[in-house]
């Protein structure tokens, strides 16, 4: 790392402001050779994207070729000349000019199916801390997520003191605060300040145009942002951690209960809605998640846990929103049916009954009842202290 950030460049801009997007890369020789049949002088479809406090790549999906200024077509279906999904890391990907293409031109192309099977995660609100163009003088270019902040020293100090007497640290941000403030992990280890690498820092804007700075403070000064909320800052982390993969395991989950059933139960396949039933399962797992906040979660999170996990799954799978209400809702009634005390455990039971519900499954009573208590027990299992495992921290 170095110790400034390096400055943007207008390729650098371009780069950052086509983040999670399609473009096309004008191909340059003297790297490799397009594929057999694949004319040189072609081009590239590309996603630019980064993973959470990682480099930004490109991801090249298919050779294109031009016929006229704007115009792009297929040389060849996705994935094809190149076996798989290959990667530019950034200082490759600035090597070529690039195209940036509109929404009609993504699909056009059906770019926009091909997205939505790579299993790529970046959270709406790490998107509006990388959109933040106030930051771009501080950004690592290659690392969006990486800005270089002057750590506070001791004492009230003018923006040009805090400038001189303060440490320049790297901090990978995690979250926005408001619009002049962010929390974040420090990177490297500071050698006048008591602080140690991996502390989370509070980031402010201080000052505007030239003059401003990024100044970090200590997260449990006091009068600082440790006193917002009760649960440890390390705890808190791993909370929202477990929100923004949940959909993702639980996909790879359901992923082979289906290849269990297809195998027991081949009758199940001729469901209409079949091959919806991963994406139907993991919104279940998630939705059964939620109503576990309520006993193992800090109050003052729930929501946030529960928005995050949704918001997860509604970029997987834009309709999202709408099963999960159906879901609380199918639920909440089937609940409101039997006695308070025979309720515990009654919301997997249900959950899975509406994943049976939801594909159009119509087995034998024998088989539908072997499927439900498999789903249930899954259900109920990764529920189950997924979020009480977290260790709280706040008495160390």
């Amino acid at each position: 790392m170095f110790s400034h950030a390096p400055k943007f460049d207008a390729i650098d801009q371009k780069i950052h402001r086509n983040l999670d997007r399609w473009v096309v890369l004008q191909w340059v020789n003297g790297l490799f050779n397009p594929p057999k049949g694949i004319p040189f002088g072609t081009h590239l479809a590309t996603l630019i994207h980064c993973h959470p406090g990682e480099e930004i790549k490109g991801l090249n999906i298919c050779w294109l070729v031009q016929s006229k200024e704007g115009q792009f077509y297929r040389a060849c279906e996705p994935l094809v000349g190149i076996e798989a999904t290959w990667l530019f890391r950034y200082e490759t990907l600035k090597k070529f000019p690039l195209i940036e293409l509109s929404q009609m031109q993504v699909d056009f192309l059906g770019l926009g199916d091909i997205e939505s099977k790579l299993a790529l995660t970046v959270t709406n609100e790490l998107r509006r801390c990388r959109s933040a163009a106030k930051l771009n003088g501080f950004r690592h270019p290659g690392y969006p997520d990486d800005v270089s902040v002057v750590l506070k020293p001791d004492g009230n100090n003018t923006i040009s003191e805090a400038r001189n007497l303060g440490e320049h640290v790297w901090i990978r941000i995690k979250h926005s605060v408001s619009s002049n403030e962010y929390r974040g992990e420090l990177l490297n280890q500071p050698v006048s300040i008591n602080l140690k690498m991996g502390a989370e820092i509070l980031v402010r804007c201080i000052g505007s145009g030239e003059n401003m700075i990024l100044q970090g403070v200590r997260i449990d000064s006091k009068g600082d942002a440790a006193a917002t909320c009760s649960t440890h800052p390390l705890a808190e982390r791993k909370l929202r951690d477990r929100a923004e993969y949940a959909p993702t395991s639980l996909r790879v989950i359901f992923d082979s209960i289906k290849q269990r059933l297809q195998k027991d139960y081949p009758e199940i396949m001729i469901a209409p809605h079949w091959e919806s039933f991963v994406g139907l399962a993991t919104l279940a797992g998630c939705f059964c998640l939620a109503t576990s906040l309520a006993h193992e979660a800090p109050k003052e999170m729930r929501t946030e846990l529960e928005t995050i996990m949704r918001k997860q799954l509604q970029l997987r799978w834009p309709e999202s929103d709408g099963f999960w209400d159906d879901i609380a809702r199918f639920v909440t009634v089937s609940l409101s049916s039997l006695q308070r005390t025979e309720r515990s455990g009654a919301i997997y039971e249900f959950s899975a009954a509406w994943i049976l519900k939801q594909i159009g499954a119509e087995l034998r009573t024998e088989q539908e009842e072997d499927v439900l208590l498999q789903l249930i027990e899954v259900l109920s299992n990764e529920a189950h202290g997924y979020w009480a495992s977290i260790q709280d921290y706040s008495d160390n």
